[in-house]
């Protein structure tokens, strides 16, 4: 089962990770990876914000 980024995505009106953590709570596995995901989540939306900024001054 393929879960949905903006679950993990606090800021997003969808998005609830305690839902994803009772999950793995509840199926005995590492509850860690939520918070790891988020990291992760977090710093490519950054970069991609870098990544656009950039592309947008070179394009002018």
């Amino acid at each position: 089962m393929v879960l949905d980024i903006d679950l993990f995505r606090v800021a997003k009106p969808s998005g609830n990770p305690d839902i994803v953590r009772k999950s793995q709570k509840d199926r005995f596995a590492d509850v860690t990876l939520v918070d790891t995901v988020i990291n992760l989540d977090e710093e490519w939306v950054k970069e991609r914000f870098h990544l656009d900024t950039w592309n947008r001054m070179r394009n002018v």
